[in-house]
C-alpha cells in the first residue's frame, strides 16, 4: 500500500499539483534534490523551508547489478559447499580437503561483489578482531 504523504502538522496531503518542466529544469532540479523526491523537494522549497544537502543515490549500471546478483548467488554456493563438508567431517567421513583456497576464493568473491557495486569494503582494526 502506498505511503500517504503528511505534512508537518501531521495533515495528510491530499492536494494533487501538477507542473510542467523543460529537460534542462528537470536536470537541473533532479541534481539539486539529491535523495529527495520531487513532492518533498518543491513543497520545502514553496514552503521556504531548509532543504537539507542528500546526496543522490548512486546509478549502478545494469550490468554491474547482474554481476553483483551473480556473485551473492556463487558466495551462495560455497557456503552450502563449506558447510555440506563441515556436516561430513562431523559424521566422520574422510575428506581431503583444503580449506585455504576455498576461504580465499570465498574472501574473493565478497571483495568482487563490493567492487561492482562500487560499495567501499570496511576493514577491520586488529583490535575489533581479537
Amino acid at each position: 500500500m502506498p505511503r500517504t504523504p503528511r505534512a508537518a502538522s501531521g495533515e495528510v496531503a491530499k492536494k494533487p499539483v501538477t507542473i510542467r518542466l523543460t529537460e534542462s529544469e528537470y536536470q537541473q532540479i533532479a541534481e539539486k534534490k539529491g535523495a529527495l523526491s520531487f513532492s518533498e523537494f518543491f513543497r520545502r522549497a514553496g514552503l521556504e523551508q531548509t532543504i537539507p544537502i542528500v546526496p543522490s543515490r548512486p546509478t549502478i549500471p545494469e550490468v554491474n547489478r547482474q554481476t553483483y546478483i551473480e556473485l551473492g548467488h556463487i558466495g551462495n554456493n560455497l557456503n552450502q559447499q563449506t558447510q555440506a563438508c563441515h556436516v561430513a567431517l562431523q559424521q566422520g567421513q574422510d575428506l581431503d580437503i583444503d580449506w585455504q583456497p576455498l576461504e580465499a576464493l570465498s574472501t574473493l568473491v565478497k571483495q568482487v561483489r563490493l567492487e561492482v557495486a562500487g560499495i567501499e569494503p570496511i576493514e577491520a582494526t586488529d583490535d575489533e578482531l581479537d
